[in-house]
């Protein structure tokens, strides 16, 4: 997604990681404001492009029917006995306007 919050959706394949390199320090040196403020980039991953399906807006009615959605449907949902995240990720997590990416293996 871009700073327009165009979307470029597509696949990739697998090539390699780094822990070190002149990528991971480029990664490392770079003012990414909170996101490696404390912890920094600890491995880059590297993919080719395969196919992607070209530029698309990020529809904005869109997301806020999916969590006007989100919300009416939490009290309904199973909970998983299993506790995985802790408490701190978990609130992180749960609030609407966090950003979430999901990514797949195929």
């Amino acid at each position: 997604m871009t700073l327009a919050k165009d979307l470029w959706p597509g696949t990739g394949e697998f090539t390699h990681k780094a822990t070190s390199g002149p990528d991971f320090d480029a990664y490392n040196n770079v003012p990414m404001f909170r996101h490696n403020a404390y912890f920094g980039v600890h491995i880059v991953y590297y993919m080719d492009l395969v196919a992607h399906t070209g530029m698309k807006p990020l529809s904005m009615p869109f997301m806020v029917l999916a969590a006007v959605k989100t919300m009416i449907s939490k009290p309904f949902s199973r909970q998983n006995s299993q506790q995985v995240l802790n408490t701190w990720t978990k609130g992180l997590l749960n609030r609407l306007d966090s950003l979430k990416f999901l990514g797949y293996v195929a």
